[in-house]
């Protein structure tokens, strides 16, 4: 047998399994890749599903804020925020207090 797990009850309950031991010819004789890929088959569920949910959160983000006039990415959209330069920061400050909004912060 290759590959030897220890696994416990919280283990088997969260899905999660440890590696001990590698051995064999058949792990050292692949190339770093397919070694890679060989340990991605024993991944739980939850972390494989983690880890593509984060992936294209980040790419659309990236493809947002590319494509956008604004530099705006999804998260700003979402809270409904813009990114002002601190150049412009005190001029947009006045017009907004002129105006009777003073829901603005600096950071």
């Amino acid at each position: 047998m290759l590959v030897h797990f220890s696994i416990t009850f919280h283990k088997l309950l969260f899905g999660v399994d440890s590696i001990i031991n590698i051995k064999g010819t058949y792990f050292n004789h692949l190339n770093w890749l397919q070694q890679q890929t060989y340990l991605a088959l024993f991944y739980p569920l939850l972390f494989t599903i983690y880890k593509w949910l984060t992936n294209i959160w980040t790419y659309s983000e990236l493809i947002v804020l590319l494509t956008n006039k604004k530099k705006r990415a999804i998260h700003d959209f979402i809270a409904g925020t813009v990114i002002v330069r601190t150049k412009y920061f005190d001029e947009i400050k006045k017009n907004i207090s002129d105006s009777g909004n003073d829901n603005i912060s600096s950071n």
